[in-house]
């Protein structure tokens, strides 16, 4: 019985397997997350997507609109720089 418990204090601890096991279930767990944040947006669930259109009409009118805005800013800064 002796001889068993000796060998029992001169074998070394099994810490870093378990460290490594923590390690692989960290990674396990982050790739999941990550790949499943795209798979998630790239559905459109995620709030900051862009609006998909479908409609063509409605797509050129918010072109159009786009455009007007950016024609308004600009003659705003034209007229800021003619100030200036």
């Amino acid at each position: 019985m002796a001889g068993l418990y000796d060998e029992m204090r001169r074998a070394k601890p099994v810490i870093g397997s378990s460290r490594k096991v923590y390690a692989l279930v960290l990674v396990v767990v982050v790739l999941v997350g990550v790949i499943g944040f795209l798979i998630y947006g790239g559905y459109g669930g995620l709030p900051f997507t862009t609006e998909r259109v479908t409609n063509p009409e409605q797509a050129a009118n918010t072109l159009s609109d786009l455009g007007n805005d950016l024609g308004g800013i600009t003659d705003e800064l034209k007229g800021m720089e003619n100030l200036l």
